[in-house]
């Protein structure tokens, strides 16, 4: 996507989103393809003063809850009247936070549903373990569901450093049995 196009769609998007996660969707919405960008731009996202008017007019039986999307949270909110009182008081506060990481869990799944994965050049001075080719074994008999990257499985953007792929490695080969 181009940068014109992405500053258009955060502007448009300003408070669904936490300050801090912006410029991280920003980064992670350079790698969409532009035939693909019409997938995030048209996306709906929740709105955190929806969300909010919601707890205040029907926090006690769920409302909230069922607008973000947490149906198991929802319901056990209804049927508990908002965790006897308290759930629902607590929520007035935090339900406009919930309602932004939704967003951000949301647009981190369609980037990394859509994203192309940017090889590094040769130039590059750092190693990139994050970015891995992953190929299915030709004699086990699967469907490609089974095989995700694990930048799709993590609530992280594709080509986010990951601080445990440069953990020291233990190595355990002078324990091995030897031939």
């Amino acid at each position: 996507m181009d940068r014109k196009t992405i500053e258009n769609f955060l502007l448009a998007n300003a408070g669904c989103f936490e300050e801090g996660d912006v410029a991280r969707i920003a980064q992670g919405l350079e790698m969409v393809p532009d035939s693909a960008a019409i997938e995030i731009l048209g996306s709906e996202f929740k709105k955190p003063t929806f969300a909010q008017v919601f707890s205040v007019i029907g926090g006690h039986i769920g409302l909230d809850r069922f607008y973000l999307g947490q149906t198991t949270l929802g319901v056990i909110k209804l049927v508990t009247c908002g965790g006897f009182g308290i759930w629902a008081l607590v929520d007035l506060f935090i339900i406009m936070n919930a309602a932004r990481s939704c967003n951000a869990d949301r647009i981190v799944w369609l980037i990394n549903t859509y994203a192309e994965k940017r090889r590094p050049t040769a130039n590059t001075t750092q190693p990139n373990t994050t970015q891995q080719d992953y190929t299915r074994p030709t004699d086990v008999e699967v469907s490609p569901n089974d095989f995700q990257p694990e930048e799709m499985t993590q609530n992280r953007l594709p080509g986010e450093e990951n601080p445990m792929d440069y953990a020291p490695k233990d190595d355990y080969s002078a324990y091995a049995p030897k031939e």
